[in-house]
């Protein structure tokens, strides 16, 4: 065992005992009703961590690893998940809330129920999501290469070879690529997403990105 803090985004202390793993000190803060709103878990390996049920606000989880963290049942508010490792993670049943889900690693990350609202993705690791699942989507963005734009239907998520592309709404994205196409400059015939449809919007990409 050593003595583990756990501080605040402004290193303001939240919490001291000893333990032999962070989460430890984590769930043992949670047992004793100790608010962890504005904890700083920058960047901290948090595997598997039990955040089901809790109410954290304006935390940061940034570049964290919180591989197989259950976070189901929760309620997550303005927190930092930027860069984070959120592969496997749980976010059933979960309020999601003006937080920061830009470059984070999603990857059968589970959403069913969840309800994410005015939050910021950014990657296509984000666009595998499955937001069908959710019971609600509200005011969500997507950001490209620092220009947001509204995500507010499920997105496409097309790759073949080294040919990535997405569909948001109207717009079709490239990956590495600064621009956009809107459907209208897309053939007809590709919008109903048959198999020959979709090589024909691979054709059109590889097209498009030599110029």
């Amino acid at each position: 065992m050593h003595t583990i803090e756990l501080i605040t985004t402004t290193g303001k202390p939240i919490y001291t005992g000893d333990h032999h793993h962070i989460n430890d000190a984590i769930e043992s803060a949670i047992k004793q009703n100790i608010c962890l709103d504005r904890i700083d878990l920058s960047n901290k390996s948090i595997r598997h961590i039990n955040l089901d049920g809790i109410r954290i606000e304006n935390a940061s989880f940034k570049g964290a690893d919180l591989k197989g963290a259950n976070m189901s049942e929760s309620t997550f508010v303005g927190c930092n998940f930027s860069r984070a490792h959120l592969e496997d993670a749980c976010f059933c049943y979960t309020n999601i809330i003006d937080c920061n889900l830009k470059l984070s690693h999603f990857r059968d990350t589970d959403i069913s129920m969840s309800s994410i609202e005015n939050c910021d993705f950014e990657g296509f690791s984000a666009l595998g999501l499955k937001f069908h699942k959710a019971y609600k989507t509200d005011k969500m963005t997507y950001t490209h290469f620092n220009k947001k734009y509204p995500l507010t239907l499920p997105p496409t998520l097309i790759q073949s070879g080294d040919v990535s592309m997405a569909i948001i709404n109207n717009i079709l994205f490239l990956k590495d690529i600064p621009h956009t196409f809107a459907y209208k400059n897309i053939a007809k015939r590709i919008l109903s997403y048959t198999t020959e449809d979709m090589q024909s919007l691979v054709d059109f990409a590889k097209t498009n990105s030599q110029n």
